[in-house]
């Protein structure tokens, strides 16, 4: 089994308890930090970061976009403007990602 831990407070799990577990819980402060393990069935392969800029090199794309196009990138839930939306930028709402941009120039 594999196992996932994490720290949070009741409040914020106790809706996903089953309710016979809820009165247990019920009996402590909702801003009570708890710790919770989850178990699954099986591991999950790690996730392992590709080198898009090397992997074009080693195929020998000499530009980067010519390499897109061929193999474009999976991103989960994209955001699709419609053509006004691109054109008018008072409609497009700023997001703000995680993601990494590369640190060398192709």
């Amino acid at each position: 089994m594999y196992a996932i831990e994490f720290q949070t407070t009741i409040k914020h799990i106790i809706s996903a308890m089953p309710k016979e577990k809820q009165s247990e819980l019920r009996q402590h402060s909702e801003d009570e930090a708890v710790r919770v393990i989850v178990l699954t069935q099986f591991n999950p392969p790690p996730h392992t970061q590709q080198d898009l800029l090397q992997d074009a090199k080693e195929k020998g794309y000499v530009d980067f976009l010519d390499y897109l196009i061929d193999h474009p990138l999976n991103v989960p839930d994209p955001i699709r403007f419609s053509r006004e939306e691109l054109h008018d930028a008072t409609k497009i709402v700023p997001y703000k990602s995680n993601a990494c941009t590369p640190s060398k120039k192709f």
